[in-house]
């Protein structure tokens, strides 16, 4: 917790005196976000990623996960990432859900640190 919220690269790599870089071709991806995470899940025939049971009707290209073991049902939707947790919901089109560190941002502006 008391450790500064700072990229590695920064953080360690460009304070280190003494690199070395090895080049490699290993298929990198910075993980960064639920849209990334959809990008590297093995998807069904419609591209829909569901990690949990599920059952999809005229859906399209959409991530869905859940901490708990629930079914999961998409009727009808395109392009969303939805992340259910014990404490919280999250519904974004996936071109728009690298704009959940504005909610991150008000949730700390608003003190609800307990959803964090």
């Amino acid at each position: 917790e008391r450790m500064p919220k700072i990229p590695v690269d920064i953080g360690i790599m460009e304070q280190a005196d003494e690199r070395i870089v090895v080049p490699v071709d290993y298929g990198w991806s910075d993980v960064g976000g639920w849209r990334a995470l959809y990008d590297i899940s093995e998807k069904d025939a419609e591209g829909n990623v569901l990690e949990n049971d599920g059952i999809v009707i005229k859906s399209n290209n959409c991530y869905a996960i859940s901490n708990r073991e629930k079914l999961i049902t998409l009727i009808g939707v395109n392009n969303l990432v939805i992340v259910d947790t014990d404490d919280a919901l999250l519904v974004a089109d996936k071109n728009n859900s690298e704009k959940v560190k504005e909610i991150v941002n008000q949730l700390k502006n608003t003190k609800r640190n307990q959803y964090l």
